[in-house]
């Protein structure tokens, strides 16, 4: 295949995925539908009655905006949650302007803490970095032109019109599925660099756009997604910097590797790709240190350029830096173990899909043993002062990041739900990058069929996922469909427990005036409840098909005997 009808090919990949990942794009968005189950028969409330009863936003200099200004306490005990309209107005709120994804709100909720007229510009929010929340103001703002979104700073309109607000989650799905498009473009070009072969690449490329945990991340506000396309990139301007020695590529690796941790704060292992790069490269050690340092200075330039407020409330104002990074350990905390190891696994294989993931492994071991035996394993340059060995160098490239993601992962997998696959999302497609590879050194007959098979298979993982968010507003979603059977079985003063505060993502929506809702303390047991008539409601991922997504997620409903 000529490089010209490799390009075209690709570009039709990019299409093909942009299909992908745009379908569904709507999925689980807030709207004034779910109050004919919130209210009953009684007359929904207005925007200004719901601020009146819950308040506004609770915000605070010193806390993140992620940070809820008055947590729950006594998680030791039931903890009934609807028995005031202050409280039945709270959850009224979250089902008016949150999706069904737990962590796209926090976005908005960042964007709303800033005040640009009095030149406050704090997220107050770190782990996303300024490349994601800033660039989301941007295109609203944008978008705000072109009428497809209304700004305004008045909470009760949007409460009272949760459909517009529901436009501010489309448009930053579009950026990280933009995000999504552009990594096919880099997968293969990163494909092409170390296979040299076209046909690997274009395998690598449908891998990644077909891949389960991109195709949901393509789908949700995040940038995790982003924050990978660029770590791939910086590995992709590494390489060309080993094979050409040009002074732009370490400076664009350097840019990239700051713009992946300017992205989301676990891109810092993109950083690692840097040393790796100079070690490489042929070159005294006086001008390894030199480039190394460089480059490193341009990354780190970069990411303060987009993240500016971390380093300076990190000095300035710690409270804040304190209170995000403590929510975080709350979350996440360390531990090296057979159960961690275990689940991590588990998740990559549900992130890559199962048959993909097995062959990884495979790949990576037929890999392993081909460059031990390579004849010359070192980088040389000739006259063109590039590569003229087989480029099994470049391997360590892609160990370096891939290595430390899998470290962070597998530490902090333990009892981590399927969404926990996200955090693996580089490391995934490496692996696609890698299955390619060792594809790519069977005979042309064999790579093709083992290719198209595994095409198949990782087609079918990911056409799943695309079938859930495109049932997720359907008539048949799991959602509403709990939501009806709730409806049925409610009557004035039956408990129904729940294991977290009503949202739209948690639990379906359901008559807050008949029902008695009842946090239970965590690891709770419903049967433990002093009421003698109760339900209980929680989302699933075990039994679903498409485990790591919150599109169409089944809920499980118990009623006692």
């Amino acid at each position: 295949m000529t490089r010209t009808n490799g390009r075209l090919v690709v570009v039709g990949i990019a299409l093909l995925a942009a299909v992908f990942f745009l379908s569904g794009i709507n999925w689980g968005l807030p709207s004034r539908s779910a109050d004919r189950f919130l209210f009953g028969d009684r007359p929904p409330w207005t925007g200004e009655q719901i601020i009146s009863l819950a308040g506004g936003w609770d915000n605070s200099a010193d806390r993140g905006a992620d940070i809820a200004m008055h947590p729950l306490a006594g998680r030791d005990q039931p903890i009934v949650l609807n028995e005031t309209d202050a409280q039945r107005a709270e959850i009224v709120r979250r089902f008016r302007l949150y999706s069904c994804q737990p962590d796209e709100m926090i976005t908005f909720r960042s964007l709303s803490r800033m005040k640009p007229s009095r030149g406050d510009l704090d997220p107050r929010f770190y782990q996303y970095g300024g490349l994601w929340v800033y660039v989301i103001g941007a295109l609203l703002k944008i978008a705000s032109l072109f009428h497809f979104v209304t700004l305004r700073t008045d909470l009760a309109y949007y409460l009272d019109h949760p459909e517009q607000f529901a436009r501010f989650y489309i448009v930053a799905r579009l950026y990280a599925a933009a995000w999504g498009v552009l990594g096919v473009l880099v997968v293969y070009a990163l494909a092409v660099e170390w296979t040299g072969k076209s046909i690997a690449a274009i395998t690598a490329a449908l891998l990644y756009a077909t891949m389960p945990v991109v195709v949901n991340m393509a789908h949700e506000a995040k940038p995790h997604l982003p924050g990978a396309v660029l770590t791939l990139a910086a590995v992709w301007a590494a390489m060309r910097y080993v094979c050409v020695g040009s002074l732009r590529w370490w400076i664009v690796s350097g840019a990239l590797c700051g713009a992946a941790f300017g992205m989301v704060l676990t891109g810092i292992v993109a950083f690692a790709i840097i040393p790796v790069m100079v070690l490489l490269r042929p070159m005294s050690w006086r001008r390894r240190v030199s480039v190394m340092l460089a480059a490193g200075a341009v990354g780190v330039a970069v990411f303060v350029a987009t993240n500016p407020y971390l380093p300076l409330n990190y000095l300035l104002h710690r409270s804040v830096v304190r209170s995000n990074v403590g929510n975080y350990g709350n979350f996440y905390k360390p531990e090296l173990s057979l159960p961690a190891l275990t689940n991590a696994v588990r998740l990559i294989g549900q992130g890559m899909s199962l048959p993909l993931a097995m062959v990884a492994a495979i790949s990576l071991c037929v890999l392993a043993i081909k460059a031990t035996k390579a004849h010359d394993p070192a980088v040389g340059c000739g006259a063109e002062n590039r590569l003229t060995a087989e480029p099994w160098a470049l391997g360590p490239l892609f160990i370096a990041p891939a290595a430390l993601v899998a470290l962070q992962f597998v530490l902090l997998a333990r009892d981590k739900p399927a969404e926990y696959a996200r955090f693996a999302l580089t490391l995934d497609v490496m692996l696609a990058i890698a299955t390619a590879k060792a594809l790519s050194m069977l005979t042309p007959t064999a790579a093709r069929g083992a290719a198209v098979m595994l095409l198949a298979l990782s087609a079918v993982a990911g056409g799943k996922y695309v079938a859930h968010f495109r049932g997720d507003h359907g008539d048949q979603s799991t959602r509403l469909r709990a939501a009806i059977e709730l409806q049925r079985q409610s009557r004035p003063g039956r408990t129904l427990a729940v294991l977290a505060e009503p949202a739209p993502y948690c639990l379906p929506p359901v008559n807050l005036f008949d029902w008695r809702i009842v946090l239970l303390p965590r690891g709770g047991d419903p049967s433990q409840l002093p009421s003698s008539d109760w339900a209980s409601v929680w989302p699933q991922d075990v039994s679903s098909d498409a485990p790591i997504s919150w599109a169409n997620k089944p809920m499980r409903i118990d009623f006692k005997p």
